[in-house]
Order: C-alpha cells, then structure tokens, then sequence
C-alpha cells in the first residue's frame, strides 16, 4: 500500500479522533518488507499518534541494522509485535513451515540491544507448543525491553485448518498452564 494511502487513512481517523490516537498497528503481509517503512514510521512519528505498534516476523530484524536503526531512532512510541511460537524447531515448523528459532532469538537479542520495547505473540496450539507457554513467559521475564507475550490459541481457521472444538487450546486453557 503506499504511503500517501496509510497516511490518508490515519490522517480521516485522526480527524474523527479530535487529533489523537492512542495506537496505530502495521500488520497484515511483513510491514519490515514495506520500502517506504521509514518514510512511513517518520510520518506517523510526525502525527499526534501515542503508540505505533509492528505486527513483525521478525526475519528482516534479526538481520537488517539500517531497519534495526529505523526502530531504535523511533522506540520512543514505535513497539514491535513479534512472532514468537516457542523455542523449539517443532513449533516453528508447525506454525511457521521452518525452523525459524534462531532468526527469533536473535531478532529478540537485537531487539533488546535497541532498547526497542517488544511484545512476543505466541500462537498456542494443544499438543504442538502449548507446553512452551511457561518458557515464552520465561524469555520474557529475562529479556530487557521486551513487556508482554500475547497469547493466542489457534481456532481452527486459514492455514490452521479444522480443529476439534472439543479438543482445542482456549483462553482458559492458557491460563491453566501458568500454573496454580
């Protein structure tokens, strides 16, 4: 989408919202593959915008140190959204269709480094990675600037596929793995 289309977008929001938003998210495909992204995140930093979140893989992060700059010269209001299945090659696989473990690891570490607050967004699936709850919540806890995991069960749509509805991973669910 060009930038002048985004733009045109927040700016009737921000016209709707008396000149404020609390959050603006860039999702949907890789926002980090976006060729404008800087020219974009500058603009939106330019705006009465309090929070702009990335909803991110995180592949271009863990390796790119002129993206990684764009985000360190905005972490002030920009967070990042990352996927982050667990910390095992199977989940990757399953979730993502490769081992991704390592890419996220370091894109958590680089991160980190930039002082850039990140949230890791855990797509949760019974008998694939809900074991690895407990450990995402872990790396969390251990890992400067990053400030929550996002928990979400798979519910059986897109490329999940069908999922048992009496056999599936839900909120309540979650929360029962944290323990007692």
């Amino acid at each position: 989408v060009p930038v002048e289309e985004v733009l045109a977008n927040v700016d009737q929001r921000l016209a709707r919202e008396n000149g404020r938003l609390d959050v603006v998210m860039l999702s949907g495909g890789e926002p980090t593959l976006h060729p404008d992204l800087p020219r974009l995140l500058d603009e939106l930093m330019a705006r009465n915008v309090v929070r702009i979140l990335v909803n991110t893989n995180g592949v271009e992060l863990s390796r790119d140190d002129d993206l990684l700059d764009v985000f360190r010269r905005n972490r002030k209001r920009v967070e990042v959204y990352l996927q982050y299945d667990g910390l095992r090659a199977e989940s990757s696989r399953h979730h993502r269709g490769g081992d991704l473990t390592a890419i996220k690891s370091r894109a958590v570490q680089r991160l980190s480094e930039a002082q850039v607050f990140t949230t890791l967004t855990m797509t949760a699936a019974r008998g694939v990675n809900d074991d690895e709850i407990g450990d995402v919540i872990r790396v969390a806890l251990e890992t400067p600037y990053v400030g929550g995991v996002s928990i979400q069960p798979v519910f059986g749509s897109g490329r999940a596929g069908v999922i048992d509805p009496l056999d599936r991973l839900t909120h309540t669910g979650v929360l029962g793995r944290l323990g007692p």
